[in-house]
């Protein structure tokens, strides 16, 4: 565990954190490590109940209380697993109910629904953060029986309540900048994320296909893993690189852990997101404080980047125009547009900003 320096300015409050994971080297999660550091800053103590517990070097004043002890894949065993979760999940909210006096629920609407009757007996304020395009039934009941919501769109589907604030996304723009000791890859192209057809990986394929049938020079990477529910996607995705003859030109990779992830930015030219208006990657903003060119159809970045790396249309057309635009750019439009995009990051998406919106939102909740 590593220590909180004296000179914190931390809340005399305790927090408790619900989430899905607690675990550095997971591909997609791994970066929640850091959040929950930087709110220790902020709060005295903090309890974190996790689905699951992985490697993690969190201060001396957090503690995790994972749900999962063994997987398995027996029918039987794991619904059997599912009702001691749930047991596991009031005896830790029951047992630490003196060492918090909020609740700060990531992503996973369920926990809201189980703890928000016991919550509001204690007087615990609750807080949900939820940044997906998309709810069902249990994204509107959590909305419901949280006394605030927070997103980082104003597309996101949480987005049209009136006790929701939209927040910074949180990047640590110190670990996050450009490398002074890698070199970047000129006109190389970075996906890096999920693999999944929200994502519209195969719009950025058939623009691939098409720059290279006007001779344009490019390298592109794929970082990420699937789902099982995806798995079909992901194979249809390489089929379709053999199909176009892409095979010396894209790549595809595993997911890696969070931290690895400033690396593989830094060596890369230009950042491709196709994701809908719903879903605020924070790969996005991660990439632009590494010195990326990003390419986003996002309408929230409508504005806030230059013009010349938006994408008016999710189509491969649009794409392919855009990015043989932005693989023309000479050395110091790169430049400008790199730096200009870091700061807008710095300014406004820093790690730092959101932990001081999260403590200062959720100590009103007392």
């Amino acid at each position: 565990m590593t220590k909180i320096p004296n000179d914190y300015n931390q809340s005399k409050m305790g927090l408790l954190i619900c989430t899905q994971k607690i675990d550095r080297k997971d591909p997609v999660l791994g970066f929640f490590c850091n959040w929950v550091e930087s709110l220790a800053k902020k709060f005295e103590k903090i309890t974190v109940v996790c689905l699951h517990q992985g490697e993690n070097n969190l201060p001396a004043n957090v503690v995790v209380l994972p749900l999962v002890q063994e997987e398995t894949n027996n029918p039987g065993i794991k619904l059997f697993s599912q009702g001691r979760r749930i047991i596991r999940f009031y005896k830790f909210i029951w047992q630490a109910r003196n060492n918090y006096d909020v609740v700060f629920v990531h992503m996973n609407s369920e926990y809201i629904i189980l703890g928000s009757l016991f919550w509001r007996i204690w007087r615990k304020g609750t807080a949900l953060w939820y940044n997906h395009a998309q709810g069902n039934i249990r994204a509107k009941i959590a909305a419901r029986v949280s006394n605030k919501i927070f997103c980082t769109s104003t597309d996101s589907f949480m987005a049209k309540y009136k006790k929701t604030r939209i927040m910074p996304v949180g990047v640590d723009v110190e670990k996050f900048k450009p490398s002074e000791t890698i070199r970047r890859r000129r006109n190389s192209i970075l996906f890096l994320g999920r693999i999944a057809p929200i994502k519209k990986l195969d719009l950025l394929i058939e623009a691939l296909h098409l720059l290279k049938s006007r001779g344009v020079s490019f390298t592109a990477s794929i970082y990420g893993n699937p789902t099982a529910a995806d798995e079909n996607y992901y194979l249809d995705l390489k089929k379709s690189v053999r199909t176009a003859g892409l095979e010396r030109e894209v790549s595809f990779y595993v997911g890696i852990p969070n931290y690895q992830t400033p690396a593989i930015y830094a060596s890369h030219d230009i950042f491709v997101n196709l994701s809908p208006d719903g879903l605020y990657d924070k790969t996005i903003f991660e990439a632009m404080a590494a010195g990326n060119l990003v390419i986003s159809a996002h309408s929230n970045l409508r504005s806030k980047i230059d013009p010349r790396l938006m994408l008016e249309e999710r189509n491969s057309k649009k794409l392919a125009a855009v990015l043989e635009t932005v693989l023309n750019l000479d050395d110091k439009d790169r430049v400008g547009l790199r730096n200009d995009l870091r700061y807008y990051v710095v300014q406004y998406h820093d790690l730092e900003i959101l932990a001081n919106r999260l403590e200062q939102e959720l100590s009103s909740l007392t």
